[in-house]
């Protein structure tokens, strides 16, 4: 019997090995400039210099900490998170320099460098934007679907053993299982039949 679509293990294995490639790819990228990201971050003439030096060197590590554990499965819901606020941030600071009028490049993956090598950045800003605009867009809608199903095939982090108490657990002592069955913890038995 086929396994459906959505919360497929598999399915999450090639969305998380791809969101960890995005981010060792881009923050390995930026480590290496010689100012970090700082330039690509005043570009964007939100943040002051000196939060810009801090914020160039922090990002790249930021990145390259989500590529790790995403690439070996590890607080992959955290992970997960923690990438959808980062697009989230992204994409507002893209919208911004748009909607202000700026000619910048996002420096996304370091200065003048394509996520896919053989697919070279648009020349006019406007289709620049909405094509990093739609990256990023997909970059969280992946990092959703992270966050809703976390549990992946070959990875650290693993599903709750059977009788574990798990993200139906209450605060009363007493949970539901699958079935909606109501049991009291306490006295390991049904409630509700």
């Amino acid at each position: 019997m086929r396994k459906p679509f959505w919360g497929n293990p598999t399915v999450g294995l090639v969305i998380r090995l791809w969101l960890a490639y995005v981010w060792l790819f881009a923050g390995i990228l930026k480590l290496r400039e010689p100012n970090g990201a700082r330039d690509q971050i005043l570009g964007f003439r939100i943040f002051p210099t000196d939060w810009a030096s801090t914020l160039g060197w922090v990002l790249p590590g930021v990145e390259v900490l989500l590529g790790v554990l995403l690439l070996v499965g590890l607080f992959t819901r955290v992970a997960a998170i923690a990438t959808f606020v980062l697009q989230a941030a992204f994409i507002l600071g893209i919208a911004s320099v748009w909607i202000r009028g700026y000619d910048v490049q996002c420096g996304c993956f370091g200065r003048g460098t394509s996520l896919i090598p053989f697919l070279p950045d648009p020349v006019d800003k406007v289709p620049r934007y909405i094509v990093d605009l739609i990256r990023d867009f997909f970059f969280m809608g992946c990092a959703a679907w992270l966050a809703i199903w976390p549990y992946t095939r070959w990875a650290f982090d693993r599903r709750p053993i059977d009788g574990e108490l798990t993200h139906n657990e209450l605060n009363d002592g007493k949970f539901y299982d699958d079935e909606s069955h109501h049991y009291d913890v306490n006295e390991s038995k049904e409630l509700d039949a």
